[in-house]
């Protein structure tokens, strides 16, 4: 098989994963197409192509799912923002959006995570917010309560996290994710309830 047919089935095998993760995109930034991810998620799976290595023994997919969804990441903070915020305090810009008095201080810093300027929970840092708010957390798992809390109170990294709850880095940052996943979904439904 020659190198351009290798690399084409490569990138073939990771379409269906390349749409699913260009949909996720496109409904967190929905001023950005799922189309423009899923041409994104392509180039990055043509460039990993370019230098991946079956002899080394690790899936293509596992291989290309960082610097797919690096790309994706990328394309979004630079287009989905009326102005554009360097890739380096994108990700510290919502801690100090929400940093009110020490004694909302923990709930405020939640609210920070989960709310963006720029989605239907603009107003989340009203009074019924905070409560609908605080009232999820306090659904959570004791373990999902404690890694939002060190992770983004506590500031903690993952690895440190890791450690003390005895699992590794990966899935600490799983577990994260779908947490704040689910808070906003149960989020967005509540305030379409209410």
């Amino acid at each position: 098989m020659s190198t351009k047919r290798f690399i084409e089935k490569l990138v073939e095998g990771v379409e269906g994963w390349i749409l699913s993760r260009a949909d996720e995109y496109a409904g967190r930034f929905r001023t950005v197409s799922k189309e423009d991810f899923a041409q994104e998620g392509r180039l990055a799976a043509w460039r990993c192509a370019r230098r991946y290595d079956p002899d080394r023994g690790v899936s293509f997919l596992t291989y290309a799912r960082p610097c797919i969804d690096g790309r994706m990441e990328t394309y979004a903070g630079n287009t989905s923002r009326l102005v554009r915020v360097p890739l380096h305090r994108a990700n510290t810009e919502q801690h100090e959006y929400f940093s009110l008095d020490a004694a909302a201080r923990q709930l405020e810093e939640y609210e920070g995570i989960l709310v963006d300027p720029g989605c239907p929970f603009e107003a989340a840092a009203d009074h019924e917010m905070r409560v609908l708010l605080k009232t999820e957390i306090r659904r959570l798992e004791p373990r999902e309560q404690e890694i939002l809390r060190r992770r983004f109170i506590n500031e903690e990294t993952l690895s440190a996290i890791a450690a003390d709850v005895g699992v590794t880095r990966e899935r600490v940052r799983q577990i994260e994710s779908e947490v704040l996943k689910t808070l906003r979904r149960r989020l967005e439904k509540l305030c379409r309830a209410g």
